[in-house]
């Protein structure tokens, strides 16, 4: 699970993206429209903010000179992105590459809010906070955020099937 907070607004033209590293075992190089900008990233490494001009870029990473994965990502302009490079719940050694927008919209006074993206090779989860389930069977690869009072937080991925503690 990965929490990262962003900036409220972005210099006109330009947008956001952080890209996370999801490929636990491996060292990624990281890579927007073919120029390197990070290299031997590991596993649950968020790469950014990279301020990028608004349109599609190609995300990719690369491990020892071989491609894993890429993406066609869109970024509009003031708004932000996060790109997930994770294992295929099916098929745990084929990655997969996710955009997901940041909702940069603002929350009141005393209040944050939670995203949860699930890139864990493996089944559906609920997201535990606190002990309480927060969100239910999340796939992998979906991101869902709700706004909780500011604090500090105990989060946790829960199987859907078997109850395996995914994430502690």
């Amino acid at each position: 699970g990965v929490l990262t907070a962003v900036p409220a607004s972005a210099a006109s033209g330009t947008g956001t993206a952080y890209v996370l590293q999801g490929l636990p075992g491996v060292t990624a190089d990281v890579s927007v429209d073919g120029r390197t900008v990070a290299t031997g990233v590991a596993a649950k490494t968020v790469v950014g903010p990279l301020r990028l001009s608004a349109g599609r870029h190609v995300v990719a990473l690369t491990s020892k000179g071989t491609r894993l994965v890429s993406a066609s990502v869109s970024v509009a302009a003031g708004a932000s992105v996060d790109v997930l490079g994770h294992w295929a719940a099916e098929a745990p050694t084929r990655p997969l590459m996710v955009a997901l927008p940041d909702n940069l919209s603002p929350v009141g006074a005393g209040k944050a809010r939670v995203v949860v993206t699930h890139g864990i090779a493996g089944p559906p989860a609920d997201i535990r906070v606190n002990g309480k389930v927060l969100f239910r069977s999340v796939a992998n690869g979906e991101s869902l955020s709700v706004v909780v009072p500011a604090g500090t937080y105990r989060v946790a991925a829960v199987a859907t099937l078997g109850g395996k503690t995914l994430l502690p």
